[in-house]
């Protein structure tokens, strides 16, 4: 789960300049799927959300050791579905509140932000590839 919400969470706060608040909307708890054509357009857009999941996923599974119901696994933030499941498997406990908001979506926010930050400095991300089609 923690892998899928960083594309999405990641997309939508990286992209926030070009899509605004309904694009972080989209993005955040629609479906990240919305880039696709941008990717193809520049693939160098991916590196900001996948290396925030690649960073975040291990510490879910093994130091967190966030668990999730099959049915949510893949399904990240959309509809908030990913996070109901992870409550559904590990319980409302406080120490689950705090994993899914900081794993979910705080740290994959930051980390996008910073990295898409610093490609759009070096040049690699310019202003309107992460724009989407409304």
């Amino acid at each position: 789960t923690v892998g899928c919400t960083a594309q999405m969470i990641g997309f939508a706060v990286s992209s926030y300049r070009e899509n605004g608040i309904s694009g972080l909307v989209a993005l955040g708890i629609g479906t990240s799927m919305l880039q696709v054509p941008n990717i193809v357009k520049n693939p160098l857009i991916l590196i900001p959300p996948t290396v925030a999941g690649a960073v975040l996923a291990p510490l879910a599974t093994v130091v967190f050791k966030m668990t999730n119901e099959p049915a949510g696994a893949g399904m990240g933030t959309s509809g908030f579905v990913g996070q109901l499941m992870t409550f559904a498997d590990m319980g409302f406990g406080t120490s689950v509140w705090i994993a899914v908001l900081l794993l979910h979506f705080i740290a994959p926010a930051i980390i996008s932000l910073i990295l898409s930050e610093g490609l759009r400095k070096i040049g690699w991300i310019k202003f309107g590839d992460m724009k989407i089609e409304q």
